[in-house]
């Protein structure tokens, strides 16, 4: 066959280009074996030479002639730090990249000078950059948070800080919704937030860049998050999975079965259940999570790797939780069996389900028990005493630290309260980390300045706490049945917790009993959790146990002790005001010296009060080596309503040189708090005047009397029952033009300094008209017919008296049936007119007939027919 001359010069042409191309190959041969191999890393830039400790230590690898794919594939380009401490520890550090550049990230942990260099592999050949320094500077970081050594129930910082954790849960949205959230955080002492990556907000696999591809814009997010939590002072509890993210359709949630719809792996193996088993699915979930710790394990704000909430939300199937067999188990393992193993900053790592369950195999697979609750969303009280009692079996059960990674209450007008009372049922009871409210933005709300506040004062309390060198345990506490009380004790130190199990008004005081103290000397302090003050403080001794009384308080308040060290000057324990006296004396307490010991130097304690800028010795005690001493002194004046006066005392050691060492000073009231007598033989009279009378009050400091009347019998003491202030042992009664019917009266006394006694003896009074004519004193009793008889209108019945009596007259029908009350009380000698209008006790019209009129004391009773005609 013959070829076209246009066919010639088209083969010659193609053949002349084939030659030209093996002629640059063969000089690209011999140039690199001239001049040797194009460096894989170009340059490697540290971000600063000078670091402070647990800081971020950043470089940038430049690569030269580099050969990959897929920059997340750790098997297609592999880059690592290789760097050597002053103490000579290594530390490998994976790379990864950012979108635009290939970054190593790395926090030091020792001040001097540290050396590295960048090695990467493109799985074609190796390089290594130079060997470079950078200098490590002494910081006031605290480091890494992981369990304590020294306390394993509690967390701690690299340096050993004590860390208590103290947060809520806020997962997604974080700059759209609640962009203030770090500085709200941090003005409240906070400094623990749950954070999540979940599809509709930073899951950095999506269905657009596939399950080996990661979104940088959502990562770059992360990137802020991490950077404003470090600068706040703030730590993350990061979420891995959510268990949206890996459920699928079958689940009995019968809800978001995203993993069918949003999680790109579903496109690698499908249904969700071989998510959990199929080497292939977790070859490309090693990518991400190799990728996740390169690019935020070496922060100090990341708390903990949390990697999955709630496990019995995920799959395509019912789990179960003590079954280690179930493929989610066998996967929680894996997961948290990898973060440990590859995590060189060695951040804690826990797992969660949605309820507060006992999961022993998965507390065995955690560093941190964590567990989720919501019963009892409209009963905070009850709700603190559940978290009490599951903390308390943690503690006793598992030595790791426990907390409530979720709860909360979808009713808006109780949130203060249960977050208020979450906070401090964990602290008392041995949880590592508050329990963490849940908010999201929408029905559940997101936390308002008030409760930010309320956490302040909690924050406040705790921060003087070493939760890892005080030995703390559960404490044997108690209180009386009307209370709840948990306490935490060490052997110097402990606190407790006192809530009102039926909050609402003000308590007097509450008691409280904690046992193990041994004979120690405490001192107490009083603190009001609702506002951030300490509101009392008291010296305390405790021969094994120790019983407290304490201050008045509203819904709950919390205790402090702190082992007391004896001085040569004497500890004055409280002054406080003797109760139920008339004023002028104090009880004054104090511990002894250290010298008031058998052949001590101690001889005597000196009392002085203050009075007019001048201390002047009012008594003296022996001092015979009593561990606390108590005497009663005198005021100069006492506190009234009219104005409050303080006397202030001190108590010196005088040692047998003469020399006298005193305490500090301390200031008391002394109250009249003895209410007067409370006034008896309270009756009703009717002459002079209608009204009540009573025995007179006798004590000095009596004022006045005060009236109360209601028209409910057995009525209490109350400002709506209050009727007037007067000064004599009478009270006359004014009844309303028209009124008939029962009234109660009671009376108290008061004093000059507004102390009340209680009520007298309730009296009754019925009103109707009654006409005293005479106030002769009759011979002998007798009562008249009425008049008219029969009448239609109104009847008058004469009656006379001799002898003041209580005396009850009624009317009744010609059954015997009551109709009504004409007069029900005491009467004064003389000649009476009773009057009925046919009306009974209801103010209705009876019916024509015969009824009887019924006279009734201890010495007459009688009884008289009276005829009523319409």
């Amino acid at each position: 066959m013959r070829v076209s001359l246009k066919n010639e010069r088209d083969f010659k042409a193609i053949y002349r280009l084939f030659i030209l191309s093996i002629f640059l190959v063969l000089i690209l041969i011999i140039s690199n074996n001239a001049f040797g191999q194009l460096p894989l890393i170009s340059s490697v830039v540290p971000e600063n030479s000078v670091i402070p400790k647990y800081s971020k230590f950043q470089v940038d690898v430049n690569l030269g002639m580099a050969y990959f794919s897929n920059p997340f594939n750790p098997y297609d380009i592999d880059i690592k730090l290789k760097l050597t401490g002053p103490s000579n520890q290594k530390y490998v550090i994976n790379g990864f990249w950012d979108g635009s550049n290939w970054l190593v990230r790395f926090s030091p942990n020792e001040a001097g000078t540290w050396s590295y260099y960048a090695w990467v592999n493109d799985y074609n050949r190796t390089d290594s950059s130079s060997v470079e320094t950078f200098t490590c500077t002494e910081s006031d970081y605290h480091g890494f948070i992981r369990v304590s050594d020294n306390n394993p129930h509690y967390l701690e910082y690299s340096d050993n800080t004590p860390f208590y954790g103290i947060g809520q849960c806020r997962c997604w949205h974080i700059y759209e919704q609640v962009p203030n959230i770090f500085t709200d955080m941090k003005n409240a002492g906070m400094n623990t937030l749950v954070y999540w990556m979940p599809d509709w907000d930073n899951m950095l696999v999506t269905n657009i860049t596939g399950y080996d591809s990661y979104d940088m814009s959502r990562a770059a997010e992360i990137d802020q998050i991490v950077e404003d939590c470090e600068y706040n002072n703030i730590t993350l509890i990061l979420t891995i999975w959510n268990h949206d993210e890996i459920r699928g359709a079958g689940h009995p949630w019968n809800i978001r079965p995203y993993y069918d719809e949003y999680n790109p792996f579903r496109n690698l193996v499908s249904p969700v259940n071989l998510f959990f088993v199929e080497d292939t699915s977790w070859y490309y979930q090693e990518w991400l999570y190799r990728y996740i710790v390169a690019r935020w394990g070496y922060s100090r704000a990341i708390q903990q790797w949390h990697t999955v909430c709630e496990m019995d939300g995920t799959g395509n199937s019912s789990f179960s939780r003590e079954n280690s067999y179930d493929y989610r188990n066998l996967w929680m393992v894996r997961i948290n069996n990898w973060f440990r193993d590859n995590d060189p900053f060695g951040h804690p790592v826990t797992s969660s389900l949605s309820y507060d369950a006992i999961w022993n195999y998965g507390f065995q697979n955690m560093d941190i028990i964590q567990v989720h609750d919501y019963n009892n969303q409209n009963d905070p009280v009850k709700n603190a005493s559940v978290y009490a009692g599951k903390h308390h079996q943690f503690w006793q059960s598992y030595e790791k630290p426990a907390y409530y990674g979720e709860f909360g209450t979808g009713n808006s007008s109780i949130v203060l309260e249960y977050v208020h009372y979450g906070a401090w049922v964990g602290l008392v009871t041995g949880a590592a980390i508050t329990p963490l409210d849940w908010n999201d933005g929408g029905s559940w709300g997101d936390f308002t300045p008030e409760v930010y506040e309320d956490l302040s004062h909690f924050a406040n309390f705790a921060s003087d706490i070493d939760f890892i060198h005080w030995g703390l345990n559960i404490g044997d506490v108690s209180t009386s049945s009307s209370f709840y009380a948990w306490g935490m004790v060490g052997d110097e130190h402990a606190f407790a917790w006192i809530l009102d199990k039926s909050p609402g008004e003000a308590e007097e005081s509450a008691p409280i009993t904690i046992n193990g103290l041994g004979e120690n000397i405490w001192h107490a302090y009083w603190y009001n959790t609702w506002n951030g003050e300490y509101i009392r403080d008291d010296y305390e001794i405790s021969d094994g146990s120790l019983i407290l009384y304490s201050p008045s308080f509203v819904k709950d308040i919390a205790l402090k002790l702190h082992k007391a060290q004896l001085l040569s000057q004497p500890i004055a324990l409280n002054l406080q005001d003797v109760p139920d006296d008339q004023g002028f004396v104090v009880n004054l307490n104090w511990i002894r010296s250290i010298d008031d010991t058998t052949g001590g130097s101690a001889t005597k304690y000196i009392i002085q009060r203050k009075d007019s800028g001048i201390w002047n010795s009012i008594d003296s005690v022996d001092a015979s080596g009593l561990l606390k001493y108590q005497k009663q002194v005198s005021t100069i004046i006492n506190s009234t309503s009219e104005g409050e006066f303080w006397s202030i005392f001190r108590v010196g050691t005088k040692f047998s040189s003469g020399e006298v060492i005193f305490s500090d000073a301390d200031s008391v009231q002394s109250i009249d708090n003895l209410p007067p007598a409370v006034p008896n033989n309270v009756v009703l009279i009717s002459s002079p005047n209608l009204g009540l009378e009573w025995s007179p009050n006798t004590e000095e400091d009596f004022s006045h009397y005060s009236v109360y009347m209601s028209s409910t019998i057995g009525f209490e003491i109350s400002q709506e029952c209050f009727v007037c202030d007067i000064d004599t042992n009478f009270y006359e009664i004014t009844v309303p033009v028209g009124y008939c019917g029962y009234s109660y009266w009671r009376i108290t006394a008061k004093d000059i300094h507004g102390n009340e006694s209680d009520g007298s003896e309730e009296v009754e009074f019925y009103y109707t008209e009654i006409a005293l004519k005479k106030t002769d004193i009759p011979e002998k009793f007798s009562l008249e017919n009425n008049y008219p008889n029969p009448f239609n209108s109104t009847t008058i019945i004469p009656c006379s008296i001799p002898e003041r009596e209580d005396i009850t007259i009624n009317i009744y029908n010609f059954n015997g049936s009551f109709v009504k009350t004409i007069w029900k009380g005491n009467l004064v000698p003389g000649y009476y007119e009773f009057s009925w209008d046919g009306l009974d006790n209801s103010g209705c019209m009876v019916s024509s007939g015969i009824y009887l009129f019924s006279f009734n004391s201890v010495k007459h009773k009688e009884i008289m027919k009276i005829t009523f005609l319409k």
